[in-house]
C-alpha cells in the first residue's frame, strides 16, 4: 500500500498505473484536468497533450485547460490519439455522458477512477473527494464499484483491454484505484 500526500506523489502513482498504455508522443487529451498535474507529467514525456475542464484552477501557466461545457467537446472525431480521464467521472452527474463523448474524439481512453467494495470504501471514496477537493455541497460523487465501471464501459460498447488497481492511504483515508485502458473504437 502507497502512502499518497503530495500532489506530485499522487501524479506518481497515477504514471504508474497507466504506464505502458499510451504511444510515445501522443496526441492526449486530459479530460478533466484540474491543477494540471498530469497535464505536466504527460508533457514532460513527449506527449502532446491538450488540457481540457469544466472551470480552470490550473496552477500551471502553461496547461491553462479550454473550457467546456461538460458535455459536448469543441473537437472533431478522432482528433486525439487517448483521453485521459483522471478520477472526473465521479464529478459529473452522467459519466456516460462525458465517457461517450471522449470516446467520439480519442481512438482509447484511460480512465482512473477510485473504487469502492463494501459501504465503508464508498463512504470514504466520498468523503476523501469532498475533502480534498473543498467541494461539500452540489458534488454528485458519481462513484461506482468495479463491476459497476466494467458494465458501465460494456454497456457502451467500449471493449476494456486491460485494468490495474492500487490500494494506497490518502492522507489518513485508505482508497483503492482502479486503472482502466478501454477502446473506443
Amino acid at each position: 500500500m502507497k502512502l499518497v500526500i503530495t500532489p506530485n506523489q499522487r501524479t506518481r502513482l497515477i504514471a504508474s498505473l497507466m504506464e505502458g498504455w499510451i504511444a510515445p508522443h501522443s496526441r492526449v487529451l486530459d479530460l478533466g484536468a484540474g491543477q494540471g498535474y498530469i497535464s505536466r507529467y504527460l508533457a514532460s514525456v513527449g506527449h502532446r497533450v491538450t488540457p481540457v475542464d469544466v472551470r480552470d484552477t490550473s496552477i500551471f501557466p502553461e496547461f491553462k485547460p479550454m473550457l467546456y461545457d461538460g458535455a459536448h467537446l469543441p473537437f472533431e472525431s478522432g482528433s486525439f490519439d487517448t483521453a485521459i480521464l483522471c478520477t472526473v467521472l465521479h464529478h459529473t452527474p452522467s459519466p456516460e455522458v462525458v465517457l461517450r463523448e471522449a470516446g467520439r474524439v480519442a481512438n482509447q481512453l484511460v480512465v482512473i477512477e477510485d473504487i469502492f467494495r463494501t459501504r465503508f470504501g464508498k463512504f470514504t471514496a466520498a468523503a476523501g473527494c469532498s475533502i480534498s477537493n473543498f467541494q461539500f455541497t452540489n458534488h454528485p460523487h458519481s462513484n461506482r464499484s468495479d463491476e459497476q465501471w466494467r458494465e458501465t464501459f460494456g454497456t457502451l460498447g467500449m471493449p476494456l483491454l486491460r485494468t490495474r488497481y492500487q490500494r494506497y492511504i490518502f492522507v489518513v483515508l485508505p482508497f483503492f484505484a482502479g486503472a482502466y485502458h478501454i477502446s473506443s473504437r
